[in-house]
């Protein structure tokens, strides 16, 4: 199944759980894009990849691109890739960073467009501004985000 048919089946899927999105092709080649919402799953040293699987097979279907900051805890080599099913992964528009520092002054987010996920948060995820580019980051499974992202 190639991008533009995994992308109309969990657009389908979605309407069917009642979640209206506005349907795009999800490229990089699409000029349409260029209008529509930018979103970014960022995840900090990653341990598990069945988890980064999952993450990166939801990134395809809503059309967001994934950060993987390193350390990763596994290989995406190919064996292990597909060991997690992760047949699709090619398709995934995929960026590796080798710090958080490298990727913050690469992709320049505001730090209004930057959106950290934790357990001890203290705002719901649902309650928080809807802005044209967004970065959403999420921390190891066992560790969380670093204490030095959480007070930047």
């Amino acid at each position: 199944m190639n991008v533009s048919k995994r992308a109309q089946y969990a657009y389908q899927r979605l309407k069917e759980w009642g979640v209206y999105l506005e349907k795009v092709n999800f490229t990089d080649q699409t000029p349409e894009l260029k209008n529509h919402l930018e979103r970014h799953v960022v995840l900090v040293a990653p341990e598990i990849h069945w988890n980064t699987g999952n993450i990166g097979r939801t990134c395809l279907g809503a059309g967001a691109r994934l950060h993987l900051i390193q350390p990763i805890g596994f290989s995406l080599d190919s064996r292990q890739v597909k060991r997690a099913g992760l047949d699709y992964w090619d398709q995934v528009r995929l960026d590796r960073w080798d710090s958080f520092e490298s990727f913050r002054q690469s992709m320049n987010p505001a730090d209004d467009e930057i959106a950290l996920f934790s357990k001890s948060g203290s705002r719901l995820f649902w309650k928080m501004p809807t802005l044209k580019r967004m970065f959403l980051l999420f921390g190891s499974e066992t560790r969380g985000l670093p204490k030095k992202i959480l007070l930047q």
